[in-house]
């Protein structure tokens, strides 16, 4: 069977998801992302589909961190502000209004009310 574009997105619904980074410097950084999946279970690896001039790809290739924050209703409309093309200096999270809590293993901060 050949599907269209439209018909895969109505049978295979992929969670909202923003990933946080930091940078070298410590400033954050916040990004939607449609591609991540398990691809080992039960350890903890993630697969994560990105265009390569993200702020995004560019952290965690240089520190090696970031967080997963799986959003939920409450938070989706400010989390989808997320993707605009910020400068790498200003803080996405702070300029949509994100609350953030630290993460308890890295340094890029979870989203406060993510799923989890």
């Amino acid at each position: 069977m050949e599907l269209k574009p439209e018909q895969f997105k109505r049978m295979l619904t992929l969670p909202v998801t923003v990933i946080t980074t930091v940078d070298g410097n410590g400033v954050a950084n916040a990004a939607p992302y449609g591609c991540v999946m398990p691809i080992l279970r039960p350890l903890d690896l993630v697969a994560i589909a990105s265009a390569l001039p993200r702020h995004t790809l560019h952290n965690i290739r240089g520190t090696g961190e970031f967080v997963i924050n799986v959003i939920g209703t409450p938070s989706f409309d400010k989390a989808m502000l997320t993707a605009r093309d910020y400068p790498p200096e200003v803080e996405g999270l702070r300029e949509v209004g994100l609350e953030t809590s630290p993460a308890r293993t890295v340094s890029p901060p979870r989203i406060a009310d993510a799923l989890g």
